[in-house]
């Protein structure tokens, strides 16, 4: 018995193949639409956490300040009360600047976790060298302004006290700059360079 091709296998053929064909092609497209999902995803991932890390950078300043200049206050009013006034207005002072930095305190804790959520998913999201690793760990390490009550051997009179305050607020302003706003204007500036790449 001879198989006649022309009038079997070929049409089964022809039948079989645009079912393989559909088959195919929907896998292709399924893949297609997958990668392209997770790019998306990606990318809007990126956009969010650094739009996120641009959101948080003034308000993480502004209450580093505001915590540093009333730790300052307590520190220099407290110092005058006990060793140059003894006037109980500097003794008050001291305790509501105080209270004033501790009420703070509340608000930097969030600010800090909502800038370390945003570090975390810039981990998960862009593609991490080196360079970008040291830009996140650097804010990951991120340290407050520490103010230590003024020397009494060296502080002596009002004149002496004010520039110890002057002196700190010129450490402040360089303490901002050098390690919120320089570390989080680097982390951005390369951030934006890969948003849209991707992979």
């Amino acid at each position: 018995m001879k198989i006649n091709y022309e009038k079997t296998i070929i049409p089964i053929l022809l039948g079989i193949l645009p079912i393989v064909g559909a088959m195919v092609g929907s896998y292709f497209t399924y893949k297609y639409s997958q990668n392209l999902f997770i790019v998306q995803r990606q990318i809007e991932l990126r956009e969010k956490s650094y739009s996120e890390i641009m959101g948080v950078k003034r308000p993480i300043i502004q209450t580093t300040q505001t915590i540093a200049e009333a730790k300052i206050l307590t520190e220099y009013y407290n110092f005058r009360f006990k060793y140059i006034s003894g006037d109980q207005f500097d003794r008050d002072f001291a305790i509501k600047e105080n209270q004033r930095m501790l009420e703070l305190i509340p608000q930097f804790s969030s600010l800090s976790r909502e800038l370390f959520e945003s570090l975390g998913s810039v981990r998960i999201s862009y593609k991490i060298n080196k360079n970008l690793e040291t830009k996140i760990q650097e804010l990951y390490d991120f340290k407050v302004f520490n103010v230590e009550a003024p020397d009494n051997k060296l502080v002596k009179t009002d004149e002496d006290l004010n520039k110890w305050k002057e002196q700190k607020a010129k450490e402040l302003d360089v303490f901002l700059q050098e390690n919120i706003k320089k570390k989080t204007d680097d982390l951005l500036l390369l951030l934006f360079e890969q948003i849209r790449i991707k992979g």
